[in-house]
């Protein structure tokens, strides 16, 4: 009659070990979890709670963009006064005044706008301009070249002062000799401008001018003629559409 409640005793104790080592398992899985799991640093916390995730750094401050914007105004305005100062003392033919005011121009402008601005290119343009009478060319072919590329970013190669300014490059190209670049960079203006003779007829009539003039100061006659040609065919057709100006 004891064999029973021994059996029964030895199971009880044998349940109790077994339950003692499910748990002593689990806990030994809960703490290495625990352990293994990322810790969130200070830098981390404080990172997140400047609208940052982890390790990036924070967003920049609005206080620190409107600092930024008011600097380049101030710039875009000083640039604005040094060009309008030095077209004043160009037309007053002090070119080497409105030389240096140009150039000071040029600098706060591209900082204030960026080099591939409308504004930043007419003041190379005008820039440009002066150095050629002041018979410094080849800084005027290099300030042409930079308004030449400007101008066709902002406003499209196609814009009258894009051409305009391939003309004047053109022009000073054949003042210091180099006949065929200035011959090439016409033939770029005339076939640009034709395609928008509308908007570019000015532009158009003085690229056939410049060329004929350049291929009459080179002996080239007879190419001269279907430039000319060419001339009274579009004054022509502008007094008959009305785009002459």
């Amino acid at each position: 009659r004891f064999l029973p409640a021994t059996i029964t005793v030895m199971l009880l104790c044998f349940s109790a070990v077994v339950q003692a080592s499910i748990l002593d398992s689990l806990i030994g899985f809960c703490k290495r979890a625990v352990w293994a799991r990322p810790r969130c640093t200070t830098a981390a916390v404080v990172a997140t709670a400047k609208g940052g995730f982890g390790n990036e750094a924070a967003p920049k401050r609005p206080k620190a963009a409107a600092k930024v914007q008011k600097k380049r105004t101030a710039q875009r305005i000083d640039a604005i006064d040094f060009y309008d100062r030095a077209k004043v003392l160009a037309g007053q033919g002090n070119h080497l005044e409105a030389m240096q005011l140009y150039k000071k121009a040029r600098v706060a402008m591209g900082r204030a706008s960026g080099k591939n601005s409308s504004d930043y290119a007419k003041i190379c343009s005008n820039l440009g301009s002066t150095f050629r009478v002041l018979g410094k060319l080849d800084f005027a072919i290099e300030l042409y070249q930079e308004a030449k590329l400007a101008f066709a970013w902002s406003l499209g190669p196609e814009h009258p002062s894009c051409i305009s300014c391939l003309i004047m490059l053109a022009d000073t190209q054949r003042e210091v000799g180099g006949l065929g670049e200035a011959e090439t960079i016409l033939k770029e203006a005339i076939s640009t401008s034709a395609s928008r003779l509308e908007i570019c007829y000015n532009e158009y009539m003085l690229a056939l001018r410049t060329l004929a003039r350049l291929y009459k100061a080179t002996n080239r006659l007879a190419d001269c003629e279907p430039l000319l040609l060419e001339e009274r065919r579009v004054q022509a057709l502008a007094l008959k559409h009305g785009f002459a100006q």
